[in-house]
């Protein structure tokens, strides 16, 4: 095969490899009234699961502003993906050992997924420097289209009589058939997006930090991750235990909320056309945190369900234009800033499901996901105080 068709098959290794994260990170949201029973762990304890996949994945994102630019990419996408189907096998095979081993191979699964999605990015955008966003963005829809999908295959392992660890196994041992025909397509590979280069050094990375418009940036993308891990984490389990719906009903709400999430990313270009980084900034967060209070206290499992569209949507928003109010002005800077943005988001993700879990343990669900919304609802009034548009040019 030619490099140009060996390449496309590290871009379609790529998409897949995304495909498989969301799969597996969204699996946790249907099953966990499941891996709760099966561990006997309250809400808190298994809020300690999206804990120990982002800590892993922090790990690994913090040395990766340095180091991504110094190997060449489709290499170090093939080790990520390892680390992950490690992880993934692992949880199928080795978890019913003691909920403290599941989450030591959930760590293992956090660092290689979080490495695949950050580096992923950055080797399309060196495939692909004329049309970067395109491809970054059919990235995007590829794991919104996994996501979406997610609660169903759930669903039918689980009539099929299968037990939970039979998700994990499965995404494993697909992982491992990509990882296969990935290493086939790097050998003898020379594409730009295997070249290295030289990165940023610490001071650069620190000064970028110190930036205000990146301070107030990472603290809106910190707070978003909150809600969303809270959101997508805690809500299904909302719905079965409290409103005592069947995990088909359930898993709906996961499934409207990521198709919300991929037409809002489809209408990107659209709203930035027209509304400002501030505006858009401000309505995403205000819009996500209304459509989950409505959700909660129309008390309707239906509504809650079709409102999970209209929170989709409006978080689909929030991280591109952070990212673009952080970097305007410093596109030379961009990596280090966008490194530094999925770092807070990173541990956004890992305070959201544990934070939630403890308000569920202390108040209930309903109590727990008003806490999100109010959460979403103050980051609306941050953004509208401190946000500010790039002065007009004289």
């Amino acid at each position: 095969m030619s490099e140009c068709g060996r390449g496309r098959v590290i871009t379609a290794s790529s998409f897949i490899m995304l495909g498989l994260y969301a799969f597996t990170g969204t699996a946790f949201s249907p099953l966990m009234p499941a891996l709760m029973s099966d561990f006997g762990i309250t809400s808190s304890r298994a809020g300690l699961i999206s804990v120990m996949q982002n800590t892993g994945g922090l790990i690994l994102a913090v040395p990766a502003i340095f180091f991504a630019d110094r190997f060449r990419k489709g290499w170090l996408l093939w080790w990520a993906g390892g680390l992950m189907a490690a992880g993934t096998l692992g949880m199928g095979a080795l978890g019913f050992n003691g909920f403290p081993f599941f989450l030591a191979i959930a760590f293992i699964f956090g660092m290689g997924s979080r490495l695949v999605d950050s580096i992923s990015a950055a080797y399309l955008a060196d495939t692909y420097p004329e049309r970067t966003a395109v491809w970054v963005a059919r990235s995007h829809v590829a794991y919104g289209s996994i996501a979406l999908l997610t609660p169903w295959i759930v669903l039918c392992i689980s009539r099929l009589g299968l037990s939970w660890q039979w998700n994990f196994l499965l995404a494993g041992i697909v992982a491992l058939a990509v990882l296969a025909a990935h290493r086939w397509a790097l050998t003898g590979t020379k594409a730009r997006a295997d070249s290295a280069s030289d990165g940023f050094s610490p001071r650069d990375v620190l000064s970028v930090m110190r930036r205000p418009t990146v301070l107030v940036a990472a603290a809106l993308i910190f707070f978003q991750a909150i809600s969303f891990t809270g959101y997508t984490m805690w809500g299904p389990t909302y719905l079965q235990l409290e409103r005592l719906v069947d995990q088909g009903l359930a898993g709906m709400s996961i499934t409207l909320f990521f198709i919300g999430n991929i037409v809002g990313k489809l209408m990107l270009q659209y709203f930035a056309r027209r509304f400002s980084s501030r505006t858009m900034l401000t309505a995403s967060p205000l819009v996500m945190g209304l459509a989950i209070a409505l959700g909660v206290l129309l008390g309707s499992p239906i509504a809650f369900v079709l409102l999970s569209a209209a929170a989709g949507l409006a978080m689909a928003m929030n991280i591109p234009f952070s990212i673009e109010s952080a970097t305007r002005g410093r596109p030379d800077k961009s990596g280090a800033i966008s490194s530094f943005l999925f770092i807070m988001a990173f541990l956004g993700s890992s305070a959201g499901g544990w934070l939630t879990g403890v308000v569920a343990d202390c108040a209930g669900y309903s109590a727990a996901l008003l806490a999100v919304s109010a959460g979403a609802c103050l980051l609306a009034l941050v953004s509208a105080l401190l946000v500010r548009e790039p002065r007009p040019r004289s």
